[in-house]
C-alpha cells in the first residue's frame, strides 16, 4: 500500500470512483492508503463521504492529513469520531470547519457542500456514549428541531447524535416539543 505526500505549494488531489486511488498533477495513484498534503492549503474532491479522523479524515479508503479544504461532488455526509468532536458552522450554508491536530500542530479543515452531518457514537451493546459531540453556531445561529432526538438542522445541514449546539435561536417542530432548562443552557429533550 503506497502513500503520496504533496509539495509544500497548494495542492489539489481529487479521488476517483475506484477505492484507494486518487490524482495530483495529473498523475493518478492507484492503492494508495494515505495522502499528506504537506504545505499551504491543500484541497481534495471527488466524494461523497468523509469520516473525521483525530488527525484529519479517511475517504475512499484513503486517509488525508494536513488537507485543508474538502469539496463534496455533491450533498456530501460527514461522519463524526467516537470521541467528543466539535464542529463549527461558517456564514456559508453548506459548510462546516472542524479543527485537528497533528504532530501537536493544530488546524482547520473546511468541509464544503456537506447535506448531513452525523457526529458519530460509541458502539456495542450495554455500552453508554458519555461523548459529547457539539455544534458551535454564530450568535444569530438559527436552529430547527427535527423532532427526534439528537437531530437538529442548521445552515441547511441535518445533525445527528450531536448532544449540544451553541449560539442563536431554536425553533420546534409541528408538533409538541419538550425543552428544559439547565443551569447552563437550554436542552431540547424530544417530543412528548
Amino acid at each position: 500500500m503506497g502513500s503520496v505526500t504533496g509539495t509544500t505549494e497548494i495542492d489539489v488531489f481529487a479521488l476517483t470512483n475506484t477505492e484507494k486511488e486518487v490524482t495530483a498533477n495529473s498523475i493518478l495513484f492507484s492503492n494508495i492508503t494515505s495522502v499528506d498534503g504537506a504545505g499551504e492549503t491543500d484541497t481534495v474532491t471527488g466524494s461523497n463521504t468523509w469520516n473525521l479522523l483525530s488527525t484529519g479524515f479517511e475517504s475512499s479508503k484513503i486517509s488525508f492529513i494536513s488537507t485543508e479544504t474538502v469539496t463534496s461532488t455533491a450533498g456530501g455526509t460527514l461522519n463524526g469520531t467516537v470521541d467528543g468532536d466539535q464542529f463549527t458552522l461558517t456564514s456559508t450554508d453548506k459548510q462546516v470547519e472542524v479543527d485537528v491536530t497533528v504532530e501537536d500542530v493544530l488546524s482547520t479543515i473546511t468541509f464544503n457542500n456537506i447535506d448531513f452531518v452525523t457526529a458519530g457514537k460509541t458502539a456495542g451493546d450495554g455500552v453508554v456514549d458519555i461523548a459529547v459531540d457539539e455544534i458551535i453556531g454564530a450568535s444569530d445561529q438559527e436552529w430547527k428541531l427535527s423532532g427526534e432526538s439528537e437531530e437538529i438542522t442548521a445552515n441547511d445541514i441535518k445533525f445527528t447524535e450531536v448532544e449540544k449546539a451553541t449560539n442563536g435561536s431554536v425553533t420546534g417542530t409541528s408538533e409538541i416539543d419538550v425543552f428544559a432548562l439547565t443551569n447552563t443552557c437550554l436542552l431540547y429533550t424530544s417530543d412528548a
